[in-house]
């Protein structure tokens, strides 16, 4: 929305002051509502410029898979095709709809948010979007078709489904006055629509020590190093092999079943029947089961147990390991440099073990006196 997240943080900070709350969680929904009370982070052309990029990412991704999928196009006359295509575009847009409500949240902020709101607001924004579009000469645009893609977008926007890269993630983490046991609790938040933040609790990466657990490590962003050493493989090799396994048992079963065409045709029926995928979770679920107690398990059992100092060691070593394979591989680093360390306790707070700053501490001595008064 064109505000760092650093600025809002420390202001947040300011605003802040001596106050505290008794659990993490109330912190994080004092942190939210300030989100929401500063209008200034909710600047109407961002806004409306998110909108208008979404949706014509939304509307390309459509179109170019519907051209894609229906090679019986090419045997209509120009005349024909916009009709066709976008009869098949409207059914398209109706089953991506049914199975969104089906199998996504919707977001807290949007739980009480009408489509007849939302469309009042930006059915306009969506005509120009449309209108706009390279693909405008092979669709009809009808009035119909367009309330579809607003409803699309409604849903898609509206639930947790549609955080899976336009998002920051936020870790909220330590005690509250009244927590002996510390917490974490992650949130995604992406941009404002309609004056309503976009967000979510995180509850799959949460961990809330003290509920039936007593150690956790939470790997955010580029986790694929960490999850590694926790589950003993790669989770792209594990994938692959999953995968292969997959395209071999259904080879299997083919070259089997064409073995006894020949001699038994409801045989061989039969056999190009079988689930192949009852097999796999199967397979899977003995795999999950080796890594929980080869891999996972003893390694939770040390963090139980490891001193603070031990802790904050391994932290930085994960964290290092991540930075080494990105650098030695010639990936993306978005995880390098000097690694930022600290311990937060019931006792001393927040203790830093290793920080960097972008000045030279010895020439600032007057931030320090500002920022620890």
């Amino acid at each position: 929305m064109g505000t760092p997240w650093e600025t809002i943080i420390k202001v947040y900070r300011q605003q802040l002051g001596d106050r505290s709350f008794g659990t993490v969680d109330e912190y994080q929904k004092d942190f939210l509502n300030f989100l929401r009370a500063k209008n200034y982070f909710d600047i109407a052309d961002n806004s409306l410029d998110e909108v208008r990029r979404t949706l014509r990412s939304i509307v390309n991704g459509l179109l170019r898979d519907l051209m894609q999928e229906n090679n019986d196009y090419a045997s209509l006359s120009l005349d024909e095709i916009p009709k066709k295509a976008s009869s098949d575009l409207a059914d398209k847009i109706k089953s991506y709809i049914g199975l969104i409500k089906k199998n996504s949240k919707k977001l807290p902020d949007f739980e009480v948010f009408e489509l007849s709101e939302f469309s009042s607001e930006y059915v306009k924004y969506f005509k120009d979007c449309l209108d706009g579009s390279p693909s405008k000469d092979k669709f009809v645009f009808s009035e119909d078709l367009i309330r579809l893609f607003v409803e699309l977008y409604f849903e898609l926007y509206t639930r947790e489904q549609s955080f899976s890269s336009e998002y920051t993630g936020l870790v909220f983490t330590g005690f509250g006055d009244e927590e002996i046991f510390p917490q974490l609790l992650p949130i995604k938040v992406s941009f404002v629509m309609s004056n309503r933040l976009r967000y979510f609790v995180d509850e799959d990466a949460s961990a809330v020590i003290g509920k039936g657990l007593d150690g956790a490590i939470c790997p955010f962003a580029q986790v694929d190093v960490i999850d590694t050493i926790l589950q003993g493989i790669d989770p792209q090799f594990e994938e692959t092999i999953n995968q292969n396994f997959e395209k071999a048992f259904k080879k299997y079963n083919l070259l089997l079943a064409g073995i006894v065409r020949n001699k038994d045709e409801d045989l061989a029926k039969q056999i190009e029947g079988i689930d192949i995928q009852s097999l796999m979770d199967s397979i899977l679920e003995t795999n999950d089961e080796y890594k929980r107690l080869k891999h996972i398990q003893p390694l939770m059992n040390a963090v139980e147990t490891l001193s603070k100092e031990d802790l904050a060691e391994m932290a930085e070593s994960l964290i290092y390991l991540t930075y080494l394979k990105r650098r030695i591989t010639f990936a993306e680093e978005s995880v390098g440099g000097p690694v930022d360390v600290a311990i937060i306790s019931k006792g001393d707070g927040m203790v830093w073990i290793k920080r960097k700053h972008y000045f030279d501490p010895k020439l600032n001595t007057n931030f320090f006196k500002n920022y620890l008064r």
